[in-house]
């Protein structure tokens, strides 16, 4: 449903409540805003939004991310999972489908609801 919203070319249909779409992809800027909005609405797991700053000496110390340093984050551990249209070049953004949203808010980085987490064995 968030990809839905993200979508700009998205339009309910009359009475049958689905959703109809000519376009595919949202754009990174999109991503990145939704990603924002779930950080302030305090929907994403701490753990994944704290980073290590610059600052290393005399301790290292950490700060709390950005959702562009997030995305940026998830694209580096989820780029063999991506599409090539999402991870775009260096110089440009790129388009994300459904698929690769899903895989960026079930990264390490992101950690949307709590769903990188999965069940371990009690010791």
């Amino acid at each position: 449903l968030l990809f839905d919203i993200l979508k700009e070319d998205s339009s309910w249909v009359d009475g049958g409540g689905e959703i109809s779409s000519t376009s595919k992809c949202v754009k990174e800027d999109d991503i990145i805003t939704m990603v924002g909005y779930l950080q302030k609405s305090c929907q994403l797991t701490p753990d994944a939004q704290i980073v290590e700053s610059s600052a290393k000496y005399p301790v290292q110390e950490y700060k709390v991310a950005s959702p562009f340093e997030m995305v940026l984050i998830g694209k580096e551990l989820k780029k063999d999972v991506l599409s090539d249209l999402a991870l775009g070049n260096n110089d440009e953004k790129g388009e994300w489908s459904c698929d690769d949203f899903h895989h960026l808010l079930r990264s390490r980085s992101v950690c949307a609801w709590g769903e990188c987490y999965v069940k371990k064995n009690s010791l």
